[in-house]
């Protein structure tokens, strides 16, 4: 398996990555890491600074910008009404229904993307092995 398709499997990557059509590197993820300048590449380690969410994308290379939302539990509202207060992940996990956790996922993905988010943060998925851990209700776990 190549550089570019592990770094995609490990979500490095957004899935769509165009390459403008003055450079002759494809999605090829070496070649697009060796035109990239010092300063693009430093702006992937420390993102916009007036907004944690999203990092800017390199447009002269095709790269888009990356618009991460925060919230496992559905897109985290900064405006009063406008976002579904999803149930906990825990709880999909715990119906073992492989098609309502898809259903979920779908309408989770639908109210992201309406927000103008290409990555969401979240939900996880965790073993309940430590009754302590005070987040256990945002990862799918079937325990």
């Amino acid at each position: 398996m190549g550089p570019a398709r592990r770094c995609l499997r490990a979500g490095l990557l957004p899935l769509a990555v165009v390459v403008a059509a003055d450079t002759d590197c494809g999605q090829d993820v070496g070649c697009l890491v060796k035109a990239l300048t010092i300063d693009e590449k430093l702006r992937f380690f420390a993102g916009d600074l007036d907004a944690i969410d999203h990092i800017p994308g390199v447009p002269r290379l095709g790269i888009p910008e990356i618009n991460m939302g925060d919230g496992p539990n559905g897109v985290a509202n900064t405006i009063a009404g406008t976002a579904t207060s999803f149930p906990c992940n825990r709880a999909i996990g715990d119906t073992l229904d492989h098609d309502l956790a898809r259903r979920y996922a779908r309408a989770m993905s639908k109210e992201f993307k309406a927000k103008g988010k290409n990555m969401l943060l979240g939900p996880g998925v965790n073993l309940a092995r430590v009754p302590q851990c005070g987040r256990m209700d945002e990862y799918i776990s079937g325990d």
